[in-house]
């Protein structure tokens, strides 16, 4: 995993595949884990928790 202030790469190392996800926020703010299958990330702010997909989309945010 990868992440800059505008996207996060997610290399898979069994297949070799690279997942660019949008970043939501500058990368020295809050936590990123990923899913299983590296396609949604999840993003742990002070006050947000957003997941979302490699479109940008964001799935959920609590």
């Amino acid at each position: 995993m990868q992440h800059t202030d505008s996207e996060l790469a997610v290399l898979d190392a069994k297949s070799g595949t690279v997942t660019h996800i949008p970043a939501t926020w500058p990368r020295y703010f809050g936590t990123i884990t990923i899913s299983p299958d590296s396609d949604t990330a999840v993003y742990c702010g002070t006050l947000t928790v957003r997941c979302v997909d490699a479109s940008g989309a964001i799935r959920w945010e609590a």
